[in-house]
């Protein structure tokens, strides 16, 4: 299924979500990164309402993988939550699980590599 997402809806999207100009005007880094992190925090939509737990839910997954999207300074970084209020009305078609569902999915996840690592280990003698 395609990430379809909706950018017209942010508070001056035109700069906010857009740099340059003209034929070289290209979506922002920062906004392209933030549309794919709500597959990350499984949040649809940004709202005044969800920003918390967008940043609760980044910091919750940065614990168990490295998923960062930003590319800044030769690093990746989570989105700072100027950069998520900046991006308030932001919306993609992604499902949005509650708390519980989200940490049931991660620790899905966690199950499954730590299986994979132990499969692993035994098969060829590393974890």
């Amino acid at each position: 299924m395609s990430l379809d997402w909706n950018i017209g809806n942010i508070k001056d999207y035109t700069t906010v979500c857009w740099v340059n100009e003209g034929e070289e005007r290209l979506l922002n880094p920062i906004t392209n990164a933030i549309i794919w992190t709500t597959l990350v925090v499984d949040i649809g939509k940004i709202t005044k309402q969800n920003i918390d737990e967008w940043i609760w839910r980044l910091a919750y997954q940065s614990q168990l993988d490295k998923g960062k999207l930003v590319y800044e300074n030769n690093k990746y970084r989570d989105p700072s939550r100027k950069e998520l209020e900046d991006h308030i009305n932001l919306s993609t078609n992604v499902t949005t699980l509650t708390r519980r569902q989200f940490v049931g999915k991660m620790q899905s996840i966690l199950k499954r590599n730590a299986d994979a690592a132990v499969t692993r280990s035994y098969k060829y003698g590393e974890a």
